[in-house]
């Protein structure tokens, strides 16, 4: 897409990649529209591109509420025109251990990382499909990807955001509009520091911006990551299971029913192998009996691995497996 003249939409542009992106189209020759909550940083950044020789409009908004943002469209036209391309790109944090978040916390995070996406998406979609062309840009992250420790909600929200555009990309490109979630890596910004973060994964604001200035000049879709070199472990992680987590399963003994063996033998043997009191070896045994099998011990795999064998030696019928 020639970028020159085009009317470029920007959702959380008061800030980090928002700010960053919408000075690069602004370089390009588009028409900026700019979209966040703070008033001052956007009437700012306006007031920038316009010293520069750009064109841009502050439009105060808060692209988690529907009823604001169904309006933008129409504003847009009468000032602009109609709108060639969307960067939403708002998002807040949502980080911590999940049990610690408030349901408001919660909440915040689904409505602005993912709900606001599609309600932008929701409200320009149809005038780009009528003309025949657009693009949507949908500020994703390679936790769209990769699943992290201690950032359940942040995560969900943005393999949402990755699946939302690859899915709806396949609906809208027959009619000229493309859909692209752009997942950089972990970005210097005021929400997100990373100052324990090495180098070689440590993006900067205007590299990122630049990537979305790529994506919609040479048309890629649905999907685009940064750095580049992190796309190939992608295809490792839809090929495989998760395996740089392993989590610490443990193993168990299972006991498997043999009428040949007396109800009160098998009781003696849980009791005298497990030190099981009476009332527990007898609820095994009867499991053992009633239900075809019961579990009677679980730990490392050497430590069941022995009681199978001991198991064995009475004449129990008894294997093990991971507890999964």
């Amino acid at each position: 897409m020639e970028l020159r003249g085009k009317v470029v939409v920007v959702t959380g542009a008061s800030a980090g990649i928002g700010e960053a992106t919408a000075v690069a189209f602004a370089k390009r020759g588009s028409k900026l529209v700019l979209a966040a909550r703070r008033r001052d940083r956007l009437e700012a950044l306006a007031e920038r591109i316009d010293r520069a020789g750009g064109t841009a409009l502050a439009l105060p908004c808060d692209v988690a509420d529907p009823e604001q943002v169904r309006r933008l469209p129409s504003v847009i036209q009468q000032a602009f025109g109609p709108t060639d391309v969307l960067i939403n790109n708002a998002g807040i944090p949502g980080g911590g251990s999940f049990d610690s978040l408030s349901y408001e916390q919660i909440d915040a995070v689904v409505r602005v990382n993912l709900l606001a996406v599609m309600y932008g998406t929701r409200a320009f979609l149809p005038s780009m499909i009528s003309r025949g062309r657009g693009h949507i840009v949908n500020m994703a992250s390679l936790a769209g990807r990769f699943a992290t420790p201690g950032s359940a909600v942040y995560t969900a929200t943005k393999h949402a955001v990755v699946a939302f555009s690859e899915s709806l990309n396949y609906d809208t490109a027959p009619d000229g509009v493309l859909v692209t979630s752009v997942n950089p890596a972990f970005i210097v910004t005021e929400g997100f520091p990373h100052t324990n973060v090495p180098s070689p994964v440590l993006l900067q604001v205007d590299r990122v911006a630049e990537a979305v200035v790529k994506v919609v000049r040479n048309g890629i879709a649905p999907e685009y990551s940064i750095p580049r070199w992190i796309s190939p472990f992608q295809v490792f992680r839809v090929l495989t299971p998760p395996l740089y987590v392993e989590p610490d399963v443990p193993w168990i003994v299972i006991v498997w029913n043999d009428p040949i063996n007396l109800m009160s033998y098998v009781t003696w043997v849980f009791q005298k192998l497990f030190g099981y009191p009476k009332v527990k070896a007898e609820k095994l045994m009867w499991d053992v009996h009633t239900k075809g099998k019961a579990v009677v011990a679980s730990g490392e795999k050497e430590q069941c691995e022995i009681h199978v064998s001991a198991l064995h030696g009475y004449g129990l019928w008894a294997t093990m497996q991971k507890d999964r």
